[in-house]
């Protein structure tokens, strides 16, 4: 028997269509720094995102389920995503600020895969809505991409589990592998809504402080400063930074029970 057939490869796309739908609506956040900022930005944001959206919508409607979901599928479903991820942010970057398509590819990879090494010698040059989205990107990615896609269309079950344990993640909080991520998801954004308050409260502007937020905990470190955290010469700032990280470690070390 062949250990690939029509049948997976139809079953793979359709999740795959599913999961570019959600990840062509992330791509289009950054806009609102695009309106906030006045920069001349749009079409390099909106363009990449329907891309993404309009072949996602195809796949859904071209390929069914015809089988259930097994971890072979889940695997190539959770690659091919962070594939495509980096794609339609190399996509923006090529449009907004001219880099090529290979340092455009690694500093989006990078980003999602919390990596953190930039292609950039002088990101404080570039737009406030290209700052974000490496940030952004971060931070999705630190949750994982696919997490957050399952959370928001698949139903607890044996595929919620599968793609689940395809992001290499084993965090179990009872009753159900979708509470689990939906508690997580939880967990996440209240810190980092404290962490983004932590900031504010030590005198860091509120730009700043979303985005350092949001590379901290997902301990990615791409800074929207050419010196890093170091550009504030502040211990609480280094504190605070320190202690999202730590947090964002133990929130996915350890293993949750709730009966």
């Amino acid at each position: 028997m062949k250990f690939m057939m029509q049948r997976d490869f139809e079953l793979i796309a359709n999740y795959l269509g599913r999961i570019m739908r959600v990840l062509g609506v992330v791509f289009l956040i950054p806009l609102i720094f695009v309106a906030i900022f006045k920069e001349n930005l749009y079409l390099a944001f909106i363009i990449p995102s329907f891309f993404s959206i309009g072949i996602g919508t195809l796949l859904v409607h071209i390929f069914k389920q015809p089988i259930s979901l097994h971890i072979k599928h889940a695997l190539l479903i959770s690659a091919l995503t962070w594939l495509w991820a980096a794609l339609i942010g190399t996509l923006i970057m090529m449009i907004a600020v001219d880099v090529s398509f290979i340092n455009g590819y690694f500093e989006n990879m990078s980003a999602w895969t919390g990596t953190g090494l930039t292609m950039f010698t002088n990101v404080e040059s570039l737009p406030y809505s290209i700052l974000f989205l490496r940030s952004l990107e971060q931070w999705v990615g630190g949750l994982g991409i696919v997490v957050i896609c399952i959370s928001i269309f698949v139903k607890s079950g044996g595929s919620t589990l599968k793609l689940y344990l395809s992001e290499a993640r084993d965090e179990r909080l009872r009753p159900s592998i979708r509470n689990t991520m939906e508690k997580i998801m939880i967990i996440y954004l209240i810190i980092t809504g404290l962490g983004i308050i932590a900031y504010l409260i030590v005198g860091v502007p509120l730009f700043d402080a979303i985005n350092i937020t949001f590379t901290s905990f997902a301990t990615g470190g791409m800074s929207i400063k050419n010196a890093n955290i170091g550009y504030y010469n502040s211990y609480p700032v280094y504190i605070i930074t320190m202690i999202l990280m730590v947090l964002s470690a133990l929130s996915f070390s350890v293993h949750f029970r709730f009966n």
